[in-house]
């Protein structure tokens, strides 16, 4: 199944059983999943928070990086 929404890949990998690899902020906020403990079954990798300087001073677009990054800042 190939989708670009995280949504409808969860609530398929949970209908089939499937085992599926998350952002942590995601499955730690989802009771319906557990952390498991496999040598090299998490991925790291960088996140970047992109904005166009001109986009940046839109109210609901400095409200939404703000919201971003004070939810990755509580999920370190």
């Amino acid at each position: 199944m190939r989708s670009s929404r995280n949504d409808v890949l969860i609530e398929a990998a949970l209908a089939l059983g499937a085992e599926i690899m998350l952002p942590e902020v995601i499955g730690r906020a989802d009771h319906r999943f557990e952390m498991v403990a496999i040598e090299g079954g998490q991925a790291e990798r960088p996140l970047y928070l992109l904005l166009h300087p001109d986009r940046a001073r839109i109210p609901t677009v400095a409200r939404t990086a703000a919201w971003v990054e004070e939810t990755m800042d509580a999920a370190k």
